[in-house]
């Protein structure tokens, strides 16, 4: 759990005054005390939701114990960021503020992110959706269909755009 929580600390800026560093951190420790024998996982669970609490309260950040990150995920402007409690995540995954992985009663099941991945300030992202590796997902876009490796999703509701290959340039 130390390890993890320094490699967070660095990846938000080595400073003590980021949101992305303390829900992390609590998200760190709320993995953690689910590995403790019965008796301190009662007392650890109950510090666990104090933290919750807290970064709920002063970010806005709803991201539980439950949520699978893989590794090196970045929380940038760690503010409103809402994440279901069902939600996988791949690695190196860039959220920015204001955020929402959720599920709704008409849209069942719930996003499932790749790896390298970067979600933009405002995003939402409905249901089912699968999300391919090295995928960008514009601000303030509405994610109702899987958007496929690589490609960029924009617009509400998000529609695919890819991008452009470049032509190689002569050597002069």
């Amino acid at each position: 759990m130390f390890e993890k929580f320094r490699s967070d600390f660095r990846r938000h800026g080595s400073r003590v005054t980021e949101p992305g560093t303390w829900v992390m951190a609590v998200y760190r420790f709320g993995r953690w005390k689910n590995k403790l024998p019965k008796p301190a996982r009662w007392v650890a669970h109950k510090v666990y939701r104090l933290g919750f609490l807290a970064t709920n309260v002063s970010c806005g950040c709803h991201v539980a114990d439950t949520v699978e990150f893989g590794e090196a995920p970045h929380l940038i402007h760690a503010k409103d960021i809402l994440i279901h409690p069902k939600v996988k995540l791949g690695d190196r995954v860039g959220l920015m503020h204001n955020v929402s992985l959720a599920t709704t009663v008409d849209r069942p099941g719930v996003p499932s992110i790749g790896n390298d991945v970067f979600i933009g300030t405002g995003a939402v992202l409905i249901g089912p959706v699968k999300i391919g590796d090295g995928a960008r997902i514009a601000p303030n876009s509405l994610v109702l269909n899987d958007v496929p490796a690589g490609a960029t999703a924009i617009g509400v509701p998000a529609r695919i755009v890819r991008a452009p290959k470049l032509k190689a340039v002569p050597e002069s």
